[in-house]
């Protein structure tokens, strides 16, 4: 009976040492971001942070940000090995704010006006081969519904010209408008399958926006 009580007693601890180790398991690696220009600080740091974790989390990375003065600190816990740090960083630098710049050069801010996101393939060129080659990473986006009528307002006034889709003062796409578009959807297109990732990155962005762009450093 004795001999019981004591097995038990020793099971019970070495499951408790287990859960211990499990919890204060060290970090893979330290990911420091600084805010690359000033932003509202009524726009709470613990939404900036939520946002850098919900990205991490769609790439199924373990992780938890912390506010370190002006930084933010990332402590990456567990990762795929699919997942490469390149990407990670690439994650968490975009701002996810997009503007569009019409032709005549008006700027419009589209990021609250954003519905749904989502990554997808387009096709570029007919499919010679019958493999889906000639099918191309992509990103569409739609927008709210009552900013549909505007967009297309938008779309109509820019017919046959240039419009670019902006973020953080990068091009991501500069279409030629050939109609106006009612469907409130755009898409962003990849010209090669190695641009996968870094559309990845911007998508998960423009799903977990926050004020401003960051600097890396680890």
């Amino acid at each position: 009976m004795n001999k019981s009580i004591l097995e038990t007693s020793l099971l019970c601890f070495s499951f408790m040492a287990l859960v211990l180790c499990s919890c204060s398991k060290k970090p893979q690696a330290i990911i420091e971001l600084t805010p690359v220009a000033d932003y509202d600080k009524s726009f709470a740091d613990k939404r900036i942070e939520q946002a850098l974790e919900g990205r991490l989390e769609e790439l199924h990375v373990k992780a938890e940000a912390t506010k370190e003065g002006d930084a933010i600190q990332v402590a990456i816990i567990e990762k795929p090995d699919s997942v490469d740090m390149t990407s990670v960083e690439d994650a968490l630098t975009w701002s996810g704010q997009l503007v569009l710049r019409e032709s005549q050069g008006d700027v419009v801010d589209l990021t609250n006006k954003i519905g749904d996101i989502k990554m997808t393939y387009c096709s570029v060129e007919p499919d010679v081969k019958g493999d889906g080659s000639n099918l191309k990473p992509a990103i569409d986006i739609t927008f709210i519904e009552n900013y549909h009528k505007t967009f297309s307002v938008i779309t109509g006034r820019n017919l046959l010209k240039t419009i670019e889709l902006v973020m953080d003062d990068s091009l991501l796409c500069a279409p030629v408008v050939l109609q106006s578009i009612d469907s409130g959807v755009i898409q962003i297109t990849g010209t090669s399958a190695a641009e996968n990732g870094k559309l990845n990155s911007i998508c998960l962005a423009i799903k977990h926006p926050i004020p401003v762009r960051m600097n890396v450093r680890k």
